[in-house]
């Protein structure tokens, strides 16, 4: 039974392990990136580009899930929170001219996809000592937006290509619903590995679905000197001379046991590369699958292995439409949706970071969490900021992360 209620004068953040975060990105110099790399404002402005990304990451890592929520969460972190109107204010004005092939329509923004690469890069996921294999698929993103147009899964929303490095977006194409996944594909991957090349990433592999099987793509990513692994259109000529070959390897797989072999194969005006070739009987018949690749010297079972932990990338798409609003889409057109998807992208990686480095120094915080979990066994604290003191009401023990600066806020 509650007998008293007591008002203080002082504010206390249900939020307080957002004050850690702050103190953490602010020791890695990331404001100062983003500043470097998009600008400054005019004089006027109260909020640098730093402090409107950054604002929306620490809201984001509170649980807003729209631009509208920092209203809701104003008086909470007592922080200086932009508006939402100046939010969206600042995210559409990063928006570029949208690019327009016959009836498709194309987002593409360096800029902020080389903020994007640099942020991975400044707070350590990626370095330019290592070479990396990188993944590439488009997603379907369901949406009643102005512009929306049909998929291929007569759905309307947009498309849009994604690189991958591990779970790391290196890259965002903005693609209206219409546009499939081989549309334009060999330049939309040219485009982000030159900008990796720019910001010193070295890429060795590359995986992608059948949507990359095309004589362009496998010449481009050759002559680059990378090793592609790529699903190839099913060939049903191929296959059926498969019938009553000889020369099969058994490899046992996820528990499965398949027969793979490889032969020599050139696609019409191409150069000869390698066909991994593995089946599995169901019913009577032969179900197969294959693999083309100009890498000659892994087998077959390192091959497909290899191009099957490719499936991850559905759980990276997962996690920025669940967690990091790809889902909630605030804009009517591509071009400034685009903008929002790459920024949610940032502070997914922003994320990715927080949790690698704060999970060595806490122990309730595991490298396993979800954003939502996360929030609750870390953000989630109440806590009273005053003056250079930060005081937390927990039995959680928060001291092995650093002290909290003079002044954060």
């Amino acid at each position: 039974m509650i007998t008293k209620v007591t008002n203080s004068t002082k504010k206390v953040n249900p939020f307080g392990g957002i004050f850690f975060v702050i103190n953490d990105l602010k020791n890695k110099g990331l404001s100062k990136l983003i500043d470097s790399q998009l600008g400054k404002r005019v004089k006027q402005a109260r909020y640098s580009y730093s402090d409107i990304i950054l604002n929306w990451a620490y809201c984001n890592l509170c649980g807003a899930e729209r631009l509208e929520d920092i209203e809701k969460l104003r008086d909470s972190l007592d922080m200086k929170l932009p508006s939402h109107d100046s939010l969206g204010h600042v995210f559409k004005s990063f928006s570029r001219k949208l690019i327009h092939i016959n009836d498709h329509e194309f987002s593409i923004h360096k800029p902020l996809n080389k903020l994007m690469v640099r942020t991975a890069l400044n707070l350590g996921l990626l370095n330019t000592q290592k070479s990396y294999t990188l993944d590439y698929d488009n997603t379907i993103i369901e949406h009643q937006k102005y512009d929306k147009k049909m998929t291929y899964k007569m759905i309307k929303g947009y498309q849009p290509g994604v690189s991958f490095i591990d779970k790391i977006p290196v890259y965002i194409e903005g693609r209206n619903g219409n546009s499939n996944a081989a549309f334009q594909i060999t330049e939309t991957v040219e485009r982000s590995l030159e900008l990796l090349e720019e910001s010193g990433i070295k890429i060795k592999r590359f995986r992608s679905d059948s949507a990359a099987y095309a004589r362009p793509m496998l010449k481009m990513l050759d002559k680059k000197g990378i090793d592609f692994f790529i699903r190839p259109r099913k060939s049903h000529k191929i296959m059926d001379s498969l019938a009553d070959a000889t020369g099969w390897s058994t490899i046992e797989l996820y528990r499965k046991t398949y027969q793979a072999k490889s032969i020599d194969y050139t696609p019409i005006g191409g150069s000869k590369y390698r066909m991994v070739i593995y089946r599995t009987e169901a019913k009577d018949e032969w179900k197969y699958l294959s693999v083309i690749t100009n890498n000659w010297t892994m087998s077959e079972y390192e091959i497909i292995r290899f191009y099957n932990q490719r499936g991850e990338i559905e759980r990276n798409f997962d996690d920025l439409k669940n967690n990091f609003n790809w889902g909630h889409l605030p804009f009517s057109f591509l071009n400034e949706n685009t903008v929002f998807m790459i920024i949610s992208a940032i502070v997914s990686i922003i994320y990715q970071y927080l949790i690698r480095e704060f999970s060595k120094k806490v122990d309730f915080v595991k490298r396993t969490h979800r954003l939502k979990n996360f929030i609750y066994h870390f953000i989630v604290c109440s806590a009273i900021m005053e003056g250079e003191q930060l005081q937390l009401f927990t039995n959680r023990d928060y001291s092995g992360l650093i002290e909290i600066p003079d002044k954060i806020i």
